[in-house]
């Protein structure tokens, strides 16, 4: 306390005219204590009337200031300010987040194709607000199951899961007010993913915000287990963005994906439908680029709808189904057949007995309920294939892509390059991917070179498919029939199938029966 008053600077303070600093402060509770006669008979210390005394000082700051009083707290609550400024910084980036989810929603309810465009990038989990995130899943639900989208669907569909405070049609009427451009779907759908990881980051930053402060309080402060844990967080925040996994990650569960082998097989390996080629391949497992290659006329398509019989009508596994040579009512046709045993040449020229009918009347259940889907664009390029499969594998868990035939196919859309080659590499490379990317078995189609006269019965082999081609392939089928050449052979009814390559096990050749008849190929009886 000093020994002598400023009575100039209390005159000013009492007056209004300036704020004080602690020092005059210090003179001012002097003087209020020896000479304003307010000391009580509870309160002897005058550091308590210094202390109401700078609190009430900052306040008068604030207010000068235009700080809020509420936000701004008190200098003995310091870590408390600090924690206000970190939560604010995480409810601006909320703020942000809802927008651009209300955005993308508004979108979604307003054209279905918005809808396509977005399933990829964003999942129900990256959504901050619950209500956004139900409103997304209803409709991807809606979506799926080919059903009208409205705010009256949608509220029946979340009505179960949302809590009755929420008036949820006043919430959907009100996204539909919200200024948005329909073809801007997709990009909103990323300004969420983005601004999620944000988010992220902002809650990491609180995480060791509290981790610092609860170091503090040990003794001695072990500094190196604080650093330790950062370095641990940031680091499965960082490999969590650029999905990459340590070793250490995934031994648990490969060791379970091997002793669940032993168990029930491959993990969701699907039979090719031909019992001697399975024992080869192990059936196709998901991410696999198959190549199918065989000379025309061979029966490479007959091959690839037999795969998506066994996939669709055999597990009930759904297939892609895609034609740049057939139209969907000839592969409808052969798989009916094929599954029927009803003779194609029957069918074509419209001479089908009583027998026919009962045999196709007897599968029409089964195959009707096959998740078979078909596109049948001589012009569809991979791009389009590549938007198809990820809709297809978001919505109906895709297992089966057949390309009939990658050879014909452009990269991009309605263009045609030069350099064919070239970009049957890329597309190769390309279709490699999407297989790993989706979890997915990608069968390809690939025509080899007709065999020359002076050779009729050439047997094919791996150098018949490009290298191009061939060095992205996982397993590499070719097709070989000694009777489309010589139709007197002895192995007439008989077909090799050749696994060329195969990287998970052993090449060689399976031996099946061909009933082109009935547009399949069989397992020899």
């Amino acid at each position: 306390m000093p020994g002598t008053v400023n009575y100039q600077a209390i005159g000013k303070i009492l007056n209004g005219k300036q704020l004080p600093s602690p020092r005059q402060l210090v003179s001012l509770a002097a003087w209020l204590i020896n000479e304003g006669e307010i000391r009580g008979e509870e309160t002897q210390d005058p550091k308590e009337y210094i202390r109401t005394l700078l609190q009430l000082r900052d306040a008068a700051h604030d207010e000068a200031l235009g700080i809020s009083v509420e936000k701004k707290g008190t200098k003995e609550d310091k870590s408390t300010r600090e924690g206000l400024k970190l939560s604010g910084s995480l409810e601006r980036v909320q703020e942000a987040e809802n927008k651009a989810e209300r955005k993308l929603l508004s979108c979604m309810l307003q054209s279905t194709e918005a809808i396509a465009d977005i399933v990829e990038p964003i999942t129900p989990d990256s959504f901050n607000s619950e209500i956004n995130r139900e409103i997304y899943g209803a409709l991807l639900g809606l979506y799926a199951d080919s059903q009208e989208i409205t705010c009256e669907s949608v509220s029946q569909k979340i009505a179960s899961t949302i809590s009755a405070d929420i008036d949820v049609s006043d919430y959907l009427r009100s996204l539909l007010m919200e200024e948005v451009n329909l073809s801007d779907a997709a990009e909103y759908a990323d300004l969420a993913v983005r601004i999620a990881k944000v988010k992220h980051v902002a809650i990491l930053g609180n995480a060791f915000t509290d981790l610092a402060g609860r170091s503090l309080t040990s003794e001695p402060i072990d500094v190196e287990s604080l650093v330790n844990s950062v370095t641990n967080e940031v680091f499965t925040f960082v490999e969590g963005i650029h999905k990459i996994s340590s070793f250490t990650t995934i031994l648990e569960p490969t060791i379970d994906e091997i002793e669940g082998i032993g168990r029930r097989g491959p993990r969701q390996a699907v039979p090719s439908g031909l019992n001697e080629l399975d024992e080869l391949l192990s059936g196709f497992r998901p991410g696999e680029f198959i190549i199918v290659g065989g000379a025309p006329g061979i029966g490479k398509s007959t091959l690839g709808l037999d795969f998506a019989r066994s996939f669709s009508l055999k597990h009930s596994r759904t297939s892609l189904l895609v034609s740049l040579q057939m139209s969907q009512q000839e592969m409808a046709m052969r798989l009916m057949s094929a599954e029927g045993r009803v003779s194609l040449h029957r069918m074509r020229s419209a001479a089908m007995e009583d027998e026919d009918w009962q045999r196709l009347n007897e599968v029409m259940p089964s195959i009707s309920r096959a998740p078979i889907y078909m596109k049948d664009d001589p012009l569809y390029s991979y791009r389009e294939l590549e938007a198809s499969c990820e809709w297809l594998s978001s919505f109906k868990e895709l297992q089966l892509v057949l390309i009939d035939s990658i050879d014909i196919m452009d990269f991009e859309p309605q263009t045609s390059s030069v350099d064919h080659g070239r970009d049957l590499s890329i597309m190769a490379r390309e279709l490699r991917r999407l297989a790993k990317r989706l979890d997915v078995s990608v069968v390809a189609l690939f025509q080899t070179e007709r065999p020359a006269q002076r050779y009729p019965v050439h047997r094919p082999d791996l150098h018949d498919i490009p290298g191009s081609l061939e060095k992205y392939a996982d397993t590499v089928i070719l097709v070989h029939r000694e009777d489309a050449y010589e139709p007197e052979s002895p192995r007439a009814g008989e077909a090799d199938l050749i696994v060329g390559k195969n990287r998970f096990g052993p090449v060689g050749v399976a031996t099946v029966a061909f009933q082109g008849h009935y547009a399949r190929f069989t397992t020899m009886t």
